[in-house]
């Protein structure tokens, strides 16, 4: 009998970039690339869920905007519902707590990552969405524009 997991996931977006992070070796799954986040706790919303996760995470403060996506996926031993946010960086600086590396790229280089399988349907949502039209409308808020950017570590 398969277990049933909610997990929250961040499109955080950045410079017309999106950060993935990669799961550790000794992780369930680990090597795998994925958009961050985590599981949804008994009684916490996905958007708490996300501000916690990427918060103990990655050290990241974000502001979460729209759903993206829900995405139902079976694995072998459990059933996934994977809940999409565009998010954006408030605060914080890229920091790697849990996880094996961490990249800002490109939509279109997405599908050159070895990707969880529940995060794929994500990938093709962005690479859909024709490009200047979805920066355009995804561009940083007015308080964004006077943050810093956040490269990963290892990136400069």
């Amino acid at each position: 009998m398969s277990s049933r997991r909610r997990v929250a996931a961040a499109v955080i977006l950045q410079n017309r970039q999106v950060l993935i992070t990669q799961r550790h070796p000794d992780d369930e799954m680990g090597g795998k690339w994925e958009f961050p986040g985590g599981t949804i706790e008994a009684g916490e919303s996905p958007e708490t869920c996300l501000q916690r996760e990427l918060r103990e995470e990655l050290g990241l403060d974000v502001a979460i905007h729209e759903q993206m996506a829900v995405v139902h996926h079976r694995y072998p031993e459990w059933e996934i519902e994977l809940l999409a946010w565009r998010c954006s960086i408030r605060s914080g600086t890229v920091r790697l707590y849990v996880h094996q590396d961490c990249r800002w790229v490109a939509p279109e280089e997405l599908e050159l990552f070895d990707f969880l399988e529940a995060d794929k349907p994500i990938i093709a949502i962005l690479e859909k969405i024709p490009g200047m039209e979805f920066w355009a409308c995804h561009e940083k808020d007015p308080v964004e524009k006077n943050l810093p950017e956040y490269p990963c570590p290892g990136t400069l």
